[in-house]
C-alpha cells in the first residue's frame, strides 16, 4: 500500500510538473505579445515609434490570442511589409464567427491586399 501511493503520488507531482510547463510556455509567448498589443495604447509611442518599430509591435501583437487585433491591422495598412504576411494571414485566419466589429477584419484584409499588390505577390 505505501509503495501504490508513492506511486499515484509521483503521478500526480509530474502531473503538475507538466501542466505547469505548459502554462508557463504559454505565458512565454503571450506575455510578449499582450504587451506589443498595449504599447498600441500608448498615444506618445505612437507618434514617436518608427514605421519598422510600429511593424514590429504588430507582428508581436498579433500573436496575442484574445487581444483586439484592430489597431495592428492598422498599422500594418501603412507600416506593413512583405515580412507581415504570414501575421497576418494568421490573425485572419482567427477571425471569430459572428463578430460584430467587421471593420476590424476589414482592415486586415485591405493590410494584406495592399502588401500583396506592393510586393507584386
Amino acid at each position: 500500500m505505501v509503495i501504490e501511493m508513492s506511486v499515484r503520488g509521483g503521478g500526480r507531482i509530474a502531473a503538475a510538473i507538466v501542466a505547469c510547463a505548459v502554462v508557463g510556455r504559454i505565458a512565454w509567448k503571450q506575455v510578449p505579445a499582450y504587451r506589443a498589443y498595449r504599447r498600441f495604447h500608448d498615444i506618445t509611442w505612437w507618434k514617436t515609434a518608427s514605421p519598422d518599430e510600429r511593424r514590429q509591435t504588430a507582428h508581436s501583437a498579433l500573436g496575442a490570442w484574445r487581444a483586439d487585433p484592430h489597431d495592428a491591422f492598422l498599422a500594418l495598412l501603412d507600416d506593413g511589409d512583405e515580412s507581415s504576411i504570414p501575421f497576418l494571414r494568421a490573425a485572419l485566419a482567427r477571425r471569430p464567427a459572428g463578430d460584430a466589429v467587421a471593420c476590424t477584419w476589414w482592415h486586415g484584409q485591405a493590410a494584406l491586399k495592399r502588401i500583396l499588390e506592393r510586393t507584386g505577390r
